[in-house]
């Protein structure tokens, strides 16, 4: 899954003084913000990285509840685990792209955070740390 905002055109609305976003093909419009999925294969962390760097975004950053209700929507038909672009380096946490704001909005599965360092993963409505020592 990848996200942007640079890619989100403000255009001028119908009405004046109002604006709409508009996202590149592919890619879905929540908010101000962009995403696309990959739901076709099964890829590493790095894979990832780089696909979503292809797109000129950064791989999934959650920065609401507003935006994770609208992940479990479009992901409710697929049994997989989707990368996110949190990682964590002993207690600090950090989004891949680092024009992100802070790590302010989490829902981590029960027991997480744990392992470091580590890179999050979204299934079943949650987050949990995968540990890249065992990547």
């Amino acid at each position: 899954m990848c996200s942007t905002e640079e890619d989100a055109q403000q255009t001028q609305g119908l009405l004046p003084g109002l604006s709409r976003y508009e996202c590149p093909p592919k890619f879905y419009l929540v908010g101000p913000r962009c995403f696309r999925f990959f739901t076709e294969a099964k890829v590493t962390y790095e894979e990832a990285v780089a696909s979503c760097s292809l797109l000129n975004a950064s791989v999934l950053s959650i920065r609401s509840f507003r935006e994770q209700d609208f992940l479990i929507a479009m992901l409710a038909d697929y049994d997989s685990v989707f990368w996110l672009g949190l990682t964590r380096n002993g207690s600090e946490h950090h989004w891949a792209n680092s024009s992100e704001p802070s790590v302010d909005f989490t829902n981590w599965m029960e027991g997480e955070p744990r392992g470091s360092p580590s890179v999050c993963l979204y299934s079943h409505f949650n987050w949990f740390f995968y540990n890249l020592v065992s990547l």
